[in-house]
Parts: C-alpha cells; structure tokens; sequence
C-alpha cells in the first residue's frame, strides 16, 4: 500500500471513530493555507485544532551538530489545540491533532515534518504531553532538570515530528 493510501485510510477511521463518539468534525478554511477542525457535541464545540502550512527551518539529524544543521521546508505548523476542560483524558485532542496533521499532509505530499511552538500546561511532562505521544522532538538543545518522578524540564518550547513511518505507528497505535 503506498503512502497516500495509508494516509488516507488512517484519516477516514479517525472520522469514524470521532464521528461515532460525537456529531461532527468540522473544517473551517481560514485561508488557502490556514484550517481550523472542531469536533462538535451537542451543538458545542468541544476540540479545536488550528494548523497551517508553510515554511519552516528543520534541524536536520540527532547529534549536536545538527542544530547548526537547518533546512528551510515545507511543513505544517499546529497554531492552537484545546480540549474543554469536562472533555479532557479521552484521546479527543491526540485523535484531532492526527486527524489535521493528516488532511493537510494529503493535500501537500511535499510536507514533511509538523512543528508546535509547545507552551502548554504539560510541555514539561515526558508521559503527559500530547505532542510527545505523537513523536515530536524538540528542536533546538536539550537540557535535562528533574522536577518531579516522570517530569523533565526540556529547553525550548520548539518541536518537530517527522511524518514517516513511525508517525504512521504512533497513530495507529492512538486509533486501536
């Protein structure tokens, strides 16, 4: 199966899981590059997702090096996730994140990476953080300080996730 279709079967089972659950998602264009999806339940939104494509420097590799390393590329840049507060801990962020990262990857095969400036409540927690789940690494240099057990402050709210293989795994294990 080439990647298209794995794309495309992974976005149409999140739409039935999510469509099942609740009553819609729906996509409003903001602009030919910029998207927002909301899941809806009882005529409220519940999940709101704004991404967008554009043009962004990767780090390119894993060692210290790399960061010296950058290449400008096409990508999709997550702008704005949130889940209500009584809607939270039922995978409804992590489903809609794959479900955007997703349409928009089918709509620019040249995409190949997503990034998230990540200044959310949990940015500094390792299991709890919805990016990390996903794949996302940070970007620039890691500096480890233990706050608590399973905590870890990293440098920099700067993330990015490869949209490979492991990106396809990481969501098909969030969807089973």
């Amino acid at each position: 199966m080439d990647s298209i279709s794995v794309f495309q079967q992974l976005q149409e089972v999140i739409d039935v899981v999510l469509k099942n659950k609740y009553n819609n998602i729906i996509t409003t264009t903001l602009d030919e590059n910029s998207f927002t999806f909301s899941i809806t339940h009882l005529k409220q939104t519940i999940c709101q997702l704004t991404i967008m494509k554009t043009h962004e420097n990767i780090v390119n590799g894993k060692t210290r090096h790399s960061y010296q390393q950058t290449q400008e590329v096409p990508v999709i840049k997550i702008l704005w996730l949130e889940t209500k507060p009584e809607h939270r801990n039922q995978k409804l962020g992590l489903l809609l994140l794959c479900y955007g990262i997703l349409r928009l990857k089918l709509s620019d095969m040249s995409i190949g990476y997503a990034v998230v400036d990540d200044v959310s409540d949990n940015s500094a927690c390792m299991e709890k953080n919805i990016y990390n789940k996903l794949g996302f690494v940070c970007q620039g240099k890691i500096s480890l300080n233990v706050l608590t057990n399973n905590c870890v402050k990293l440098s920099g709210p700067e993330k990015q996730l490869e949209i490979n293989e492991k990106f396809i795994e990481c969501v098909k294990k969030i969807i089973n």
